[in-house]
């Protein structure tokens, strides 16, 4: 059974308080309000035959019935929840980004005695451990996973943006949680960690930061013997660890610099085929001390405190990078669909704001296909406007991470009034559909999207029911539909915006088909019937090329990538195809930008409204 006890606001003021505090287990208890309010609770599960305690914040401004994200906190070892939240500043970022926050507290070395910072530390399981020791048999896995299937009974959080951050031992638990239990999580964030597991292997592959002080005497740079507190052992150099990491997540082993100060330096693990990155950020001169937190430790325990990085900033923004929806498994849907798995018609709801997440019946696949449709507040109060449309054509995966993200990107701009009102669809386009109708005929992608979601929009909702009232825009797998979908039917679009495109050359050979054989042969065979004259046929090189004297001056056309994107290069040639073929378009490189969304979206600036602006006019 569950049980949540409140705790009374308070301020640290140094170690002898914080000791104090969380030694002072009889403090007042109330129930859990209801309906949910904020505030800073205790949740108790009982779990391989121990009560464990994690300590749930609920930010200012929490409205019932609101799925807020979740992020899981992990103290270091001979730390609790509870410092975690206020030491670290976790609690304030929560009340600030408007997120909710499980910080679980550790057991002891000796696990059926009170925890003491000297004598028995409250520590994770996190690989490092004894197997012979007592602790080494609580499986710190299975509770933090029971953990998560409770407390979203009393406390429904947003399965989606999920996400896990830790410190020193902590960090080390993360590493784990994100070996173990892939699947809960959408991205990890550690400061200091150890990543004691000796083969990892994640099912789902999540993004990463790791943030290391150079001075860190307790997780030295160059590995070797640590002293602390609690006895010594032996630490494997940093880059060994960083680099075990990203192979088990599919990056290259080689570093790649993206900035160096004074301060501190930013490298990168890059993706070998379009997945995750390890982002690690070194402090220079910095100890063991989380950067921007409040000092409980002496120096001389935990070395110099240096770096000006606040950590909790930076890890928030990260996560809210790299969000990105976990499904749980579902049965297969009995649609005409050829039985594929990832062929799933309908996809849960996402809940961002002004979206609402519609259903159709389709007699293509006889089944109802789900879609996401973004309306701005004019759309509301403006009971008799119509407005344009803008299909957003997802890359491959389900697409789902992407739509709070984008709705609110294209919210902001409407609202500053950089773009006019318009409606935002988000059509349903599989795992890797490739925005065609699959050889097979199983997978009639184009069909739908072109003779059933579009006149059901057209006939469900408020728009400018014309070629000049529908633009195309689509990344990566989305880019390349929007090249072959905007060119086909010009009598629907008048305007085709093609980002980071691809597969854009006729042998499906690029850096990606590459990288990931595997991938390749699964489209080329799912999509493709393994035909490549039939991929050759539905490539936008020869669907340009099909179609040039049709859509020369009538349909605008952009390219956009980013500088450091695999697909540049090919995105590049396509350009060059395109002037051959005398089509008129614009070419943008945006510097510095990898294979990402919002980032190339943002490093367009202010040309990236005027392209919207050009096709549905200024207001």
């Amino acid at each position: 059974m569950a049980h949540l006890r409140h705790i009374p606001t308070f301020i640290i003021l140094n170690t002898v308080s914080i000791l104090a505090l969380v030694a002072g287990a009889d403090s007042p208890e109330t129930t859990l309000p209801s309906p949910l309010g904020s505030g800073q609770f205790i949740f108790t599960i009982n779990s391989g035959g121990y009560e464990r305690v994690a300590q749930v914040h609920i930010p200012k401004g929490y409205k019932p019935n609101t799925k807020l994200p979740l992020v899981l906190v992990l103290h270091g070892g001979g730390g609790s929840g509870t410092i975690a939240l206020v030491k670290d500043g976790w609690a304030t970022m929560a009340d600030k980004g408007g997120f909710l926050i499980v910080a679980p507290e550790g057991l002891g070395a000796m696990p059926k005695l009170p925890t003491n910072f000297k004598t028995n530390p409250a520590q994770w399981n996190s690989g490092q451990l004894n197997a012979r020791s007592p602790r080494a048999a609580i499986d710190d896995v299975a509770f933090i996973r029971q953990l998560l299937d409770d407390l979203k009974k009393k406390l429904p959080y947003d399965e989606s943006r999920v996400f896990a951050t830790g410190h020193s031992n902590g960090g080390g638990m993360t590493f784990r949680l994100a070996a173990e239990l892939s699947d809960r999580f959408c991205a990890i964030g550690m400061v200091a960690g150890r990543m004691a597991i000796d083969n990892p292997k994640p099912t789902k592959p999540l993004p990463t930061l790791y943030i290391i002080g150079t001075d860190d005497p307790l997780i030295p740079l160059a590995g070797g013997e640590v002293k602390s507190p609690w006895g010594s052992w032996i630490n494997r150099p940093v880059i060994e660890q960083l680099e075990k990491w990203a192979e088990a997540i599919g990056c290259e082993k080689e570093q790649k610099v993206l900035s160096e100060k004074d301060d501190l330096r930013k490298i990168e693990y890059l993706s070998k085929n379009n997945g995750p990155k390890l982002s690690v950020i070194y402090l220079k001169g910095h100890g063991h001390h989380w950067p921007g937190a409040i000092q409980t430790l002496p120096e001389s325990m935990i070395g110099p405190i240096k770096s000006k990085l606040n950590a909790t900033d930076t890890i928030w923004e990260f996560f809210q990078n790299h969000s990105q929806v976990v499904l749980p498994q579902k049965p297969e849907l009995k649609s005409n669909n050829g039985g594929r798995p990832s062929s799933n018609w309908t996809t849960p709801a996402i809940k961002a704001e002004r979206v609402q997440y519609q259903t159709f019946d389709s007699a293509a696949i006889k089944s109802k296909v789900s879609y996401h449709i973004y309306a701005p507040e004019a759309y509301e109060k403006e009971k008799d406007c119509r407005l344009p449309v803008l299909y957003w054509l997802h890359g491959t995966g389900e697409g789902l991470a992407g739509i709070k993200p984008l709705s609110e990107f294209f919210d902001d701009a409407i609202r500053k009034e950089k773009i006019p009102p318009m409606l935002v669809v988000f059509p349903n386009g599989l795992f890797n559909s490739m925005w065609c109708d699959s050889k097979d005929g199983k997978v009639p992608m184009e069909t739908i999207l072109i003779k059933e979601l579009i006149p059901q929009i057209d006939k469900t909702f408020r728009t400018v029911a014309k070629r000049d009232g529908r633009m195309l825009e689509g990344f990566s797998m989305g880019g390349y539909g929007a090249g072959r979908l905007g060119v086909i039917h010009t009598d629907l679009f008048g305007a085709v915006s093609i980002l980071a495109g691809g597969p854009l050359d006729l042998e499906f050979q690029g850096p990606r088909a590459k990288g990931n054989p595997a991938e390749r042969e699964r489209i080329l065979k799912d999509t493709f019937g393994n035909d490549l004259d039939y991929f050759k046929a539905q490539s936008p090189l020869m669907i340009a090329e099909k179609n040039a004297a049709t859509i020369t001056g009538k349909l605008k056309i952009r390219v956009a990538v980013g500088s450091r994107d695999f697909t540049a290069d090919l995105n590049r040639a396509y350009s060059e195809h395109l002037n051959k073929l005398k089509i008129d378009h614009q070419l943008t490189v945006v510097p510095g930008v990898a294979h990402e969304t919002m980032p190339l979206l943002k490093g367009l600036g202010e040309a990236n409204w005027d392209f919207y602006r050009a096709t549905f006019g200024k207001k």
